[in-house]
């Protein structure tokens, strides 16, 4: 029974995730870090996020390199905004975009149009007060402004959103109380990225930010084991809930599902030896298995 609604609940927030939110590639950063881009180069800025579809390639900075160009527009708002960018996925010209936050040096991205895919009708969604948009393209290729309107999230101005749902027949199920979305975290940095919405006041001392998410109607809560140090090369088991044992995470995960009631579940793990974090994709039940670290090494039944 427990095994298929968890299979219920996987199923429901992939099918969500297609419909609601953009395709990507797995992991790539943007030119603006790999190639030390810069001020130097008089990256034109914009005052306030605004319609994208007034923007043309002149207000984009033009930089090439290695036979590609690159194209960048700032945006700045006094306060932090939370965005999405709704996209052109209708252009024929051969692109990839990355949203970047200059506030943490992070970013959403890359969306591309190469390679028989296309551009999704909006990018994830970002909260900063201080974007930077690339758009990556062969120097023979033309630039047309790929950006359409910036779609708003703050609960003092949905109107966009709104008008995007109801065009896009995407609509929202009205509910009476908050959802729970449940995130968990393994090695690091999976464990770390997502302590913030911990509500556990020992592993959380800085306090809960998960309620009512930036005003989203959902809770957002964490779980995750802790390791020392906590920048560890070989982690090892950890101590406290979800530790790396086979029997041990799955006890404290029905106990967690049944305590919580998540709509939603998404679990992270330390990816590839650069220790990269990504979300997870191995659901099934696979045909062999990594030894754990505590007697019985392998699942029970494998």
């Amino acid at each position: 029974m427990k095994t298929s609604t968890l299979t219920t609940l996987i199923f429901s927030i992939s099918i969500f995730s297609s419909i609601c939110f953009s395709q990507k590639n797995i992991y790539e950063e943007p030119t603006y870090y790999r190639n030390k881009v810069d001020n130097k180069l008089k990256i034109k800025s914009k005052s306030s996020f605004q319609n994208l579809l007034e923007v043309d390639g002149k207000d984009f900075f033009k930089y090439n390199f290695n036979g590609k160009n690159y194209y960048y527009l700032n945006l700045k708002e006094a306060t932090e905004k939370s965005i999405a960018i709704k996209l052109n996925n209708k252009l024929e010209s051969k692109l990839k975009i990355f949203v970047i936050d200059l506030n943490r040096n992070g970013w959403i991205g890359p969306y591309q149009n190469l390679n028989n895919i296309n551009l999704p009708k909006i990018t994830d969604r970002i909260k900063s007060s201080n974007i930077l948009l690339e758009i990556v393209q062969e120097e023979n290729e033309q630039l047309i402004n790929p950006f359409i309107d910036i779609l708003h999230f703050d609960n003092s101005s949905k109107r966009s959103i709104k008008s995007f749902k109801k065009k896009n027949k995407l609509t929202t199920l009205k509910r009476n109380h908050r959802r729970n979305i449940l995130l968990c975290g393994y090695w690091p940095p999976s464990n770390e990225c997502i302590r913030p919405f911990s509500q556990n006041q020992e592993l959380n001392p800085e306090g809960w930010i998960g309620q009512n998410w930036e005003g989203s109607g959902f809770d957002v809560v964490s779980y995750f084991p802790t390791f020392s140090p906590a920048d560890c090369n070989n982690c090892g088991q950890g101590n406290g809930d979800l530790q790396v044992d086979y029997q041990l995470t799955s006890e404290d995960w029905w106990n967690i599902v049944d305590s919580i009631k998540p709509i939603a579940i998404i679990t992270f793990s330390r990816g590839s030896i650069d220790n990269t974090w990504e979300l997870e994709w191995n659901y099934y039940n696979s045909l062999s298995w990594v030894d754990d670290f505590t007697p019985p090494f392998q699942p029970t039944p494998s």
